[in-house]
């Protein structure tokens, strides 16, 4: 039987840097409301929304709730309501991490 190798993160090629960082809350952006309120700045009704989503309205709803979301479903939704979220974090970590 064969067992497992296993690599040490070093022999893989990470590398881990330590330096003093300010970690971020999980409430200091709120994603969810993020993208509710650049939905109604552009006027799109939640149907709209959960119609270019391809989703039930509940699913957006939920979304509005969020405080994180996977990157390929903010793409979409960057996408969608052409607007860059990603944006949102590179503002927070340049102006409250160094």
């Amino acid at each position: 039987m064969l067992r497992p190798r296993f690599v040490s993160k070093q022999q893989r090629g990470l590398r881990f840097f330590r330096f003093p960082m300010k970690t971020l809350q999980p409430a200091d952006i709120h994603i969810g409301l993020e993208i509710k309120a650049k939905m109604k700045e552009q006027e799109h009704s939640v149907t709209w929304f959960a119609r270019q989503l391809h989703c039930d309205r509940t699913n957006v709803y939920d979304i509005f709730r969020r405080h994180d979301i996977d990157t390929a479903l903010l793409m979409r939704i960057c996408h969608i309501l052409n607007f860059d979220f990603f944006s949102l974090f590179s503002e927070y970590i340049s102006e409250n991490i160094r």
